[in-house]
């Protein structure tokens, strides 16, 4: 009996230990976070009233297309609207950026467009997805991004035209391409 009632006191000691160091643990972890916050609240203060961007400043814009994952980046100059200006009056000229960066040396900042970039718009290839015709963006060689499946079957295919759309068939324009498919879906 006696033993039970010392093993009952090691259990209890035990879990009065192990809830002693959560909260510690949550204790330190909530200084962590509070301490990292405040911290970057004070970069960006900083970015207010001492960093204003120079003709020198190198301008980096990151555009994100979200339909294709493609990243685009551009270096620019300063115009006549930025220079002499500080973060906040930054951000009000660019409104829908991100700026993740912001020295007098270089700025780098990023936007997400909830589109094709241009490379993907330009350029469309038929080729064949699960069995299927199928429309992509970009080219057969370079990573293409499957835009539409149709409901053509490759076996309704002429070997000649199975062999071209197995290689990918490019097309100039949007209405070259939907001549083509039109073309198939008669046969």
């Amino acid at each position: 009996m006696l033993d039970d009632i010392t093993l009952n006191k090691k259990k209890y000691m035990m879990m009065a230990g192990i809830s002693i160091c959560f909260l510690l643990l949550l204790g330190i972890g909530y200084l962590f976070m509070t301490r990292t916050a405040e911290h970057n609240d004070q970069v960006v203060s900083k970015f207010d009233n001492d960093i204003r961007v120079k003709q020198s400043t190198q301008i980096e814009q990151v555009y994100f297309y979200t339909k294709c994952k493609d990243e685009l980046v551009q270096e620019i100059i300063p115009n006549s609207e930025c220079i002499g200006i500080d973060y906040k009056s930054f951000q009000q000229v660019y409104p829908q950026w991100n700026i993740e960066l912001f020295t007098e040396d270089k700025i780098r900042m990023s936007l997400q467009v909830n589109d094709y970039c241009e490379w993907h718009k330009n350029n469309n290839f038929i080729g064949i997805h699960e069995g299927r015709i199928a429309i992509f963006s970009g080219m057969p060689d370079n990573k293409p991004l499957l835009r539409e499946q149709t409901m053509i079957s490759v076996d309704q295919l002429h070997p000649q035209a199975l062999e071209e759309i197995k290689n990918g068939l490019v097309f100039s324009s949007k209405e070259e391409m939907l001549q083509f498919l039109e073309g198939i879906q008669s046969k």
